[in-house]
């Protein structure tokens, strides 16, 4: 009987694996061209709530179905954001290669307005992938979650970026992580962050 358990358990850890793999591949070409990244976050949350709550579902199926169900919505969202990161992101990037290239309260400044669209998107596309509303109700409950859960908003900000400042360090062995599992890990942890906080709104929706 143990050896039959440690089996099943070794099973679905290989099953997690697999479609954490094939997860993370699907986001990273569907984020390719950078505007369509906000609706391949949101597909690849949908994803993970349905794999960490044992809801049934393929993970190819159930990514592309959201995909396209919230193209219109995650783009305009995320297009909202980027018109903010681009350019914060920018002067950043010219102060770090040209210590005069602005005074230092702007570079402190842009990292503020950085952190902050970080944190708030962090439950952005989450938000997108299990409730149905309009993108300026969307986005007025992710800042309010932001606001009433910031060491999870932080948390999951943290996690989320990780990755991406080690890929950026250049160092070639992050890349072989990164295509792998560096968005669909990090993904999955988020979702073990803010899981009990859905599961709260999804109850106290089901009772009005």
């Amino acid at each position: 009987m143990r050896e039959a358990r440690e089996d099943n358990k070794l099973v679905r850890i290989m099953e997690l694996v697999s479609d954490l793999f094939i997860l993370n591949l699907l986001t990273l070409i569907c984020c390719l061209p950078v505007i369509t990244a906000g609706a391949a976050f949101t597909a690849m949350h949908s994803v993970l709530i349905r794999i960490i709550r044992k809801e049934s579902g393929y993970v190819a199926g159930t990514f592309f179905r959201c995909f396209r169900e919230e193209f219109v919505r995650a783009t305009a969202g995320w297009g909202i954001f980027l018109l903010i990161l681009v350019p914060a992101g920018a002067q950043i990037m010219g102060a770090v290669t040209d210590p005069g290239f602005m005074p230092k309260a702007f570079i402190v400044l842009d990292g503020a307005v950085i952190t902050a669209c970080l944190l708030f998107l962090s439950f952005l596309f989450p938000l997108m992938a299990r409730f149905r509303n309009t993108l300026l109700e969307t986005l007025k409950n992710a800042m309010t979650l932001t606001v009433l859960h910031i060491p999870v908003a932080f948390g999951m900000a943290a996690v989320g970026t990780i990755p991406l400042l080690l890929f950026l360090t250049g160092n070639l062995f992050i890349l072989p992580f990164v295509v792998l599992f560096g968005f669909s890990v990090p993904g999955y942890i988020c979702v073990r962050l803010y899981d009990h906080i859905f599961k709260k709104m999804e109850g106290s929706l089901s009772t009005n």
